[in-house]
C-alpha cells in the first residue's frame, strides 16, 4: 500500500502523479500508453471520438491507433495511489465542543457548487487549501472538511463547508489565497473564505401575521448536516 505524503512537496509531486494530463483531474481507470505515458481511460476514448481517429499523446505526439484502445493496460501503480487518497464518508455532524477546541484554526466556506459529487468537491477542497497549510485528521486519520447538507434534503449538498487546520496562521493564509476569488478546480465558482465561528442553524423565522386573501411561502431552511 503507498503511503500518505508527509510533507508539502511530498503531497505536491504526488498530485501530479494522479492528475490526468487532459482532464486536469484525479485519475478515473488509469490507462498506460506505449510512450509510457498516462490519461484517464474516458479520456483517451473522447479525446479520438471528438477527431474520429487514432489517439495522439498531448506530451509527446505518439500516436495510439483508435482500434487498439480498448487493449491499454491498467496503470496499477496510479491507480493504487489514487485509491489511497482520503475518502469521504457519512459521519455525525461535529459537536460545539469539537468546533470551541479548534475555533481559532479552522475556516467556513460558502458559495460552494452544489451540483459537484461529494467525493469529487471533498478531494477538491483537500487538493485546494492543502496547499496553504497542513489539514487537521481527525482520530480516524481523516481530513477535517466537513460539507454542510440540506435540512429538507439530507442527499443535497447546501454549498458551505468547514476545514479545520494544523496550525492557526493557515487561517489567514486560506482567506488572502480563495476569499472572494473564482477557483478553477470548483467549476469557476467565487467562494467566500472566512474565519468561522461555531456554527449553529438560524433560529427559524416568526410567522408574519395573515391577512385575508394573502399567499405565504415558507423559505427552505438550510442546516448542518455533515460529511466528513
Amino acid at each position: 500500500m503507498v503511503s500518505k505524503p508527509s510533507t508539502m512537496k511530498e503531497i505536491g509531486e504526488a498530485e501530479d502523479i494522479v492528475t490526468c494530463g487532459i482532464c486536469l483531474r484525479h485519475f478515473v481507470d488509469p490507462r498506460l500508453l506505449p510512450c509510457m505515458h498516462t490519461y484517464c481511460f474516458g479520456c483517451i476514448q473522447n479525446a479520438a471520438s471528438r477527431t474520429n481517429s487514432d489517439f495522439i499523446c498531448p506530451l509527446d505526439k505518439t500516436i495510439l491507433q483508435r482500434n487498439h484502445i480498448n487493449s491499454l493496460r491498467v496503470n496499477f501503480a496510479i491507480f493504487e495511489i489514487v485509491q489511497s487518497r482520503p475518502k469521504v464518508t457519512l459521519g455525525n455532524p461535529p459537536n460545539s465542543a469539537e468546533f470551541g477546541d479548534d475555533e481559532n484554526r479552522q475556516i467556513f466556506i460558502t458559495d460552494l457548487p452544489v451540483n459537484m459529487p461529494e467525493q469529487l468537491l471533498f478531494d477538491t477542497l483537500w487538493d485546494e487549501f492543502i496547499t496553504v497549510g497542513d489539514i487537521k485528521m481527525d482520530q480516524q486519520t481523516k481530513p477535517c472538511i466537513h460539507l454542510f447538507k440540506r435540512v429538507d434534503n439530507k442527499y443535497q449538498l447546501n454549498g458551505t463547508a468547514a476545514i479545520i487546520f494544523q496550525k492557526e496562521e493557515s487561517v489567514k493564509k486560506a482567506i488572502e489565497a480563495y476569499n472572494r476569488r473564482r477557483v478553477r478546480s470548483l467549476n469557476n465558482a467565487q467562494i467566500c473564505v472566512r474565519k468561522s465561528d461555531v456554527i449553529t442553524p438560524p433560529p427559524a423565522p416568526s410567522p408574519s401575521p395573515k391577512t385575508p386573501g394573502s399567499k405565504h411561502s415558507q423559505k427552505t431552511q438550510i442546516g448542518i448536516f455533515f460529511i466528513q
